[in-house]
């Protein structure tokens, strides 16, 4: 791996651990789940960062950072899916021992759940529209 595409995963690394939604909903999933049904949701934030990726490498993150109106709706529907992850969690029954099927759909829901919030947020379009281009080498193939 090149010294700028390091650069770039450290950077990257460092700003997905400040805390915002994907990191609140990880200490809670831990919390609430045990670290390693936590960790199925860290694997769907980290795709929705490489989601993040491509989109920005495509012009998405340009487009979302010169649109106004582009901008305001995925930052609403993110707001939408955050309310609608709290009054679940807040209208939630207490866990309780479950069978291996349903442990199933839990680590898919955690997995489902950390994706969508992580890729709603506007945040990592526009971190990755800002800081992927100064790692590219415009001469590379």
């Amino acid at each position: 791996m090149s010294i700028p595409m390091l650069t770039f995963a450290l950077a990257a690394l460092l700003t997905v651990a400040m805390p915002g939604p994907t990191s609140l909903l990880a200490f809670s999933n831990g919390a609430r789940h045990g670290l390693r049904d936590a960790g199925f949701g860290i694997a769907g934030a980290v795709l929705s960062d490489l989601v993040l990726i491509a989109a920005v490498s495509t012009g998405l993150g340009m487009l979302l950072s010169t649109s106004q109106l582009l901008f305001s709706a995925v930052k609403w529907l993110g707001v939408a899916y955050l309310a609608y992850v709290g009054l679940r969690l807040l209208f939630s029954k207490a866990a309780s021992v479950e069978a291996p099927t349903a442990q199933v759909t839990e680590v898919r829901r955690l997995f489902s759940r950390s994706f969508l919030v992580a890729v709603t947020n506007p945040k990592g379009y526009l971190f990755f529209t800002a800081i992927l281009p100064q790692f590219i080498d415009a001469d590379a193939p």
